[in-house]
């Protein structure tokens, strides 16, 4: 049986988009939603927190199911590696942020 790398792969992004959610709520609500350097996000934020919430979990999802349903196309391999490149720096940015916190207040 044929290895899936692409459907593997868009778990595997969707999967960080969740760490990157729980961050970003993390972050916002410890150190108020100015730190968020995605104005849209930041706008979603200010009408309603869930909205940022449902718009990242659903948004992103449909988003990659959409690439899964184009796999036929190398561009739908092309936008997986480099969708899992931007949520992976996105998350090690994260987790550097969390660690200064820490490092620099003492904040878990």
């Amino acid at each position: 049986m044929k290895r899936d790398r692409l459907g593997e792969r868009l778990l595997i992004i969707y999967a960080l988009n969740i760490i990157d959610v729980i961050y970003t709520m993390y972050f916002a609500v410890r150190f108020g939603i100015q730190i968020e350097a995605n104005s849209y996000a930041l706008k979603l934020w200010n009408n309603n927190p869930t909205l940022l919430v449902v718009f990242k979990l659903f948004g992103v999802g449909l988003l990659l199911i959409v690439i899964y349903l184009l796999r036929k196309y190398r561009a739908a391999d092309f936008a997986s590696k480099v969708l899992l490149a931007i949520y992976g720096m996105l998350v090690v940015y994260h987790i550097v942020l969390l660690l200064l916190a820490i490092q620099n207040h003492g904040l878990v």
